[in-house]
């Protein structure tokens, strides 16, 4: 061919090379998509109130899948998990007692293994009250204690004891919708 000229062939091989291409793009586009929502993180609106004031109801969270996977849990996270109950969505709630620890809930506040839990991420004057279960919690080895930021409005550990650790689908570390609530979760 020469230098400059085209001719029916080398747009034909030009055609079916784009088309190629393309074609090849989509299915790592695909692929990749695949990867990161199943390992990775995943996008998640919040449908109750149970952690107001730090989310609120149809807030979106971005969840990392794999965080508490390759870091130990740790109190005052806030997890995604299956709850242990009969439920068709995941619940949002923070980690207050961790595999091994006695949860305690007196003079409206939580004490872990006897020492009060500070609770920064609570407004001032929150009580936390007992629910359903009572007042003492011994936390399996394979389960964690959850509550809701909300004391007063969260169903939580208090009213069907603990998730097991096998339940959690990741650790929500921020919000980005709507965009006025954009913010790192602690």
């Amino acid at each position: 061919m020469i230098e400059g000229v085209e001719n029916e062939n080398s747009k034909r091989f030009s055609w079916k090379n784009e088309i190629k291409e393309f074609i090849s793009a989509a299915i790592w586009a695909v692929i990749l998509a695949f990867i990161i929502k199943t390992f990775i993180f995943q996008l998640t609106v919040v449908p109750s109130g149970s952690m107001i004031p730090t989310i609120l109801p149809n807030d979106r969270v971005v969840v990392l899948k794999f965080w508490y996977k390759i870091n130990p849990l740790e109190r005052g996270q806030i997890v995604v998990f299956d709850p242990p109950i009969d439920s068709s969505y995941p619940f949002i709630k923070r980690v207050i007692g961790l595999p091994g620890d006695t949860v305690e809930i007196k003079n409206n506040s939580v004490y872990i293994n006897g020492k009060p839990l500070k609770e920064t991420y609570l407004p001032k004057y929150t009580k936390t009250v007992p629910h359903e279960k009572g007042t003492l919690f011994k936390v399996p080895k394979d389960s964690i204690f959850v509550m809701g930021d909300n004391r007063q409005g969260s169903y939580d550990s208090r009213d069907w004891g603990f998730v097991p650790l096998k339940n959690i689908k990741g650790r929500a570390v921020l919000t980005y919708w709507p965009l006025n609530r954009v913010k790192v979760l602690r």
